[in-house]
């Protein structure tokens, strides 16, 4: 099969850093853009992977996960007026016969390691979200005044943990024995909820 990169896209709106608990304090949500890979041989595969959505095509990549995150705080007070954040998933879903089984799981396995690669990018970006939350509401009972600096340092660390994340992986292809980007307790709330592969007849 043709080597493939993963990456993703961060949208960028006013946002930042984090550590762990068990319920995100604010709201999240996931959507999905999916779109079939199938054939027959490694080529038929390939091209099937050429009918990607065109902001892949232009990326080169097979798979990506777009964020959206925006909040509002009173700067005197630290009161969260909102916070939020969206992500979107676009992947691809392998419809295969099992009937070559060999040739299905190798293929199964390259959308397994896909998936989990942009579950790790969206658990990422929620873990330092939640850390900015959890500031801003330090902030209520310590006061306000250095929220702002430490967000901003802390929304350039957003950007550069990604980065790091797909250097350290090479976008993927190496598995981290042990992540150093403390985003393991967020990947639940990131899970890909739907099937990486789909069973159909064989023709």
């Amino acid at each position: 099969m043709t080597h493939r990169h993963i990456s993703y896209l961060l949208f960028l709106c006013s946002v930042h850093l984090a550590h762990a608990d068990e319920v995100l304090p604010f709201p999240f949500h996931k959507a999905y853009e999916i779109y079939s890979v199938s054939g027959h041989s490694d080529a038929e595969i390939d091209a099937s992977y050429e009918k990607r959505p065109s902001h892949l095509k232009e990326s080169n990549f097979d798979a990506s996960v777009t964020r959206y995150y925006d909040f509002y705080y009173d700067d005197h007070t630290c009161e969260i007026s909102f916070f939020l954040l969206d992500v979107k998933y676009t992947l691809p879903q392998l419809r295969m016969s099992p009937a070559n089984n060999e040739f299905m799981n190798k293929h199964l396995a390259y959308m397994k390691q896909l998936y989990a690669h942009e579950e790790r990018h969206c658990a990422i970006a929620l873990s330092q979200l939640h850390a900015i939350y959890q500031l801003i509401k330090k902030g209520q009972r310590d006061g306000c005044e250095t929220v702002q600096d430490l967000i901003d340092v802390h929304e350039s660390n957003i950007t550069e943990m990604n980065r790091n994340f797909d250097v350290y992986t090479n976008h993927g292809e190496i598995e981290l024995a042990v992540s150093p980007f403390g985003e393991d307790d967020f990947l639940p709330h990131c899970k890909i909820e739907v099937p990486v592969s789909v069973h159909v007849d064989a023709s």
